[in-house]
């Protein structure tokens, strides 16, 4: 929580505080929650250059900053820095900071009128929002816009010889115990109560696979069990096609800490390379939230990402798998080929309490592509069923146009990207940047 991210301010407009000033801007949101740490030396709650300076004055934005809770260091100097709510924990003491502040001068009352003002606006509005909420809502409606919303941002990463979509009444094994119990969020505050959970082995039923038999292969929290790795053997030497689900646990990547590693956990690459020795036909389905080793993909025929798919990410994942939908999500990142050509490797995870951002403007495909390194799988990647043709490009003052033709014999959607890069620059910039 003490931790200094230390970065130049390039980076920090152009990186790192481009998605608030989108959300800001065309979002129009009333809440921001200021982090734990420090930026450039100062508490994010008490940093008046972002929270004032960017924030208020150059975004415009007119509703209120929130601390992370416990995230106050020094109450008068957040309030200072234009932050009005603070999360509980302090048990009233900054309350009496405050009063003490207005008492002997350090603080002006007027900063904390402003304060109170923007605090009892935004309940003021919320309140009349809520006059009109429904009280109930349609749980299945819910459910299908979940669905869809996981269908559209899984990314089908590799499909050797066509072995996706799967074949009707073809004999499936799955095999994982991510396929049992499907990491479908993420842990720590992001965790919240599905309206419903689908699950791959119920869901299964309802496709025109013939499903062979399940089992568990390994323990996602444990170490390396031969017993269960020949169990799955067995079952993957009847099928005609494996669904291997792998994964990142529940602890692995949760708020609180760095992982120490991008590779996936050994049991379960070991498990892998013991199936492909007995079936060809493998089928990944992975699930985690973030960069891991691909390496292992050798072993596979196809790979489905699914990051972490949500409560109706079951019945999406097996609409994917069958064909009933074309995989049309991208990488949202770069797949390195090893840790050791990632930028930060040198550098992180810091020195004491100090994070410097030495790669500046250069991360992700910022830096490869600059540096013209091989990756595993690029930013802005992902295969479809279907094939696409681009056509009449035209580059104008006004913008850029083109057609876009779904050429291939399977309903399909496209995710057009641009990306624009300038050769001759005297500022130092990527090679190119998605810009639309």
């Amino acid at each position: 929580m003490s931790i200094d991210s230390v970065v130049d301010e390039r980076a920090l407009r152009e990186i790192y505080l481009t998605p608030f000033e989108i959300s800001v801007k065309e979002g129009k949101t009333k809440a921001v929650m200021a982090s734990y740490n420090l930026v450039n030396g100062v508490y994010a709650n008490e940093n008046e250059h972002l929270l004032q300076e960017i924030l208020r004055n150059e975004w415009g934005f007119k509703g209120i900053v929130v601390s992370d809770w416990g995230g106050i260091n020094d109450r008068v100097s957040s309030l200072k820095a234009s932050s009005e709510l603070e999360m509980p924990t302090s048990g009233g003491q900054t309350n009496l900071e405050i009063v003490e502040a207005v008492k002997n001068g350090s603080l002006d009352g007027k900063v904390l009128d402003e304060a109170v003002d923007r605090l009892l606006t935004l309940v003021f509005e919320t309140q009349e929002s809520l006059k009109n909420k429904p009280s109930t809502f349609d749980i299945e409606m819910h459910h299908l816009i979940a669905q869809k919303a996981a269908e559209e941002s899984m990314v089908l990463l590799k499909n050797d010889n066509q072995c996706l979509p799967l074949k009707e009444h073809q004999k499936i094994a799955v095999i994982g115990d991510f396929a049992r119990e499907l990491r479908f969020q993420g842990a720590g505050s992001s965790g919240v109560n599905p309206t419903k959970l689908d699950s791959i082995l119920e869901k299964i039923k309802e496709t025109n696979l013939e499903l062979i038999g399940f089992e568990q292969g390994f323990h996602r929290y444990g170490k390396k069990n031969r017993s269960l790795i020949k169990k799955a053997q067995k079952l993957a030497k009847k099928a005609e096609v494996v669904l291997l689900f792998l994964g990142l646990d529940e602890f692995s990547e949760t708020e609180g800490l760095d992982r120490t590693s991008l590779k996936l956990q050994k049991n379960q690459t070991d498990l892998l390379e013991a199936l492909s020795l007995v079936n060809p036909n493998i089928v990944v389905v992975l699930s985690c939230g973030s960069v891991i080793d691909m390496n292992w993909d050798i072993h596979a025929k196809a790979v489905l990402h699914s990051y972490l798919p949500g409560q109706a990410g079951a019945k999406a994942i097996l609409n994917l798998l069958t064909g009933a939908i074309s995989p049309s999500g991208k990488l949202s990142e770069s797949y390195p080929m090893v840790y050791e050509d990632v930028s930060t490797s040198n550098n992180f995870p810091g020195l004491e309490n100090t994070v410097e951002y030495r790669e500046s403007l250069f991360v992700g495909y910022r830096y490869f592509d600059t540096a013209q390194l091989k990756v595993k799988y690029p930013f802005g990647y992902g295969l479809s069923y279907s094939k696409f043709q681009y056509s009449n490009l035209e580059v104008t003052d006004l913008g850029i146009s083109f057609d876009l033709k779904n050429i291939g014999s399977v309903t399909a959607k496209e995710i057009a990207q641009l990306y624009i890069g300038k050769k001759d620059t005297k500022i130092l910039r990527p090679k190119k940047e998605l810009k639309g």
